[in-house]
This record gives structure tokens, C-alpha cells and sequence, in this order.
């Protein structure tokens, strides 16, 4: 299923929280992705307690609805964005890609393995974890990192419950 990520203006907002009724109007597209049904609501309950970054913007949960063959997941500016945002160290927020980079080589790391093994542990194919590891795929599919969970035998919850994707 293809998942938007969708930015609501101020006043698309206003009139949301006034009238519970989105404008129909196009609507500025943070980001796109593929993801398997199965896993939709739990993508969501995670952005809806975390909110999520994009360009080093952040953004809070809004209201997300399922439209045709695709859900729309719609975010206004958090409150909490700095001007001048530049990451300064570890616990700084990532894009998403860099984010799923580091989180797949730390658990590679904690267990004495490398992210070639850990992830032939899981099914994945060598050129597909090179790809994402070398910035190629910059949105890998939920179910091949689903995929890498298995192979370190923990959940897809447990993989984003990190600093990296607050």
C-alpha cells in the first residue's frame, strides 16, 4: 500500500481541529513510501507518540485515513523545531534513511556480526542491505526491514524505539 505523508497548512489545521473535516485540496507531500497493510498501524501509533522528521523538519501527528489503495497520514509543523537545526551529535534526530542506517549497523554491531550476515540471517539479499547501507535506497521497504528485525530476532516496534527516529 502506498503511504503520503501530507503537511497541513496553519489554517488547514485550524479548520480541522474546528470542524473535524479536512479541506479537499492538494496538499504539500513530505514523503511517499511503500509499506505492507500489516504494518500500517503500527507505523502510525509510533508516529502518533513520536511525531517524525523530515529535512530536518519536525512534524507532529495530525490525523491519517485510508484512500483507495493508499493511506494518507497528514502532520503540521511541531512546536518544537529550532531554526538552524544542524545535528550536533548522536542524539540529534536523522532523516529517515540515515536513521534506518545506523539503527541496522548498531544492531549488527551488538551482535559481533556484520550487516552482510545479520541480514543474510534474516532473508535479505546482499545487494539489497548494500543498497540501503550505501544510501542508494533511501526508503527501504517496511517488510525487508521487518526482514532484518527477524534476522536479530527482535520486533519491527523494538528497531524504531531508539533516539534515532525522535
Amino acid at each position: 500500500m502506498l503511504i503520503k505523508l501530507l503537511l497541513l497548512t496553519k489554517n488547514d489545521y485550524t479548520q480541522f481541529i474546528k470542524d473535524n473535516v479536512l479541506p479537499d485540496k492538494d496538499h504539500k507531500l513530505l514523503d511517499e513510501f511503500e509499506m505492507m497493510t500489516s504494518y500500517i498501524e503500527e507505523l502510525i501509533d509510533h508516529i502518533k507518540n513520536k511525531g517524525i522528521e523530515v529535512s530536518n523538519q519536525l512534524y507532529d501527528y495530525v490525523v491519517d485515513y485510508g484512500v483507495m489503495s493508499e493511506t494518507h497520514i497528514f502532520f503540521k509543523p511541531s512546536n518544537d523545531y529550532k531554526e538552524n537545526h544542524t545535528p550536533s551529535n548522536d542524539s540529534s534526530p536523522l532523516e529517515l534513511h540515515a536513521a534506518i542506517i545506523k539503527r541496522i549497523q548498531e544492531l549488527a554491531d551488538e551482535r559481533k556480526k556484520t550487516v552482510a550476515q545479520t541480514a543474510k540471517l534474516g532473508g535479505i539479499r546482499q545487494s539489497t542491505i548494500s543498497e540501503i547501507m550505501n544510501g542508494r535506497s533511501k526508503h527501504p521497504k517496511v517488510s525487508t526491514i521487518l526482514q532484518y528485525c527477524q534476522g536479530c530476532n527482535i520486533s519491527l516496534s523494538e528497531f524504531f524505539d531508539t533516539h534515532y527516529f525522535r
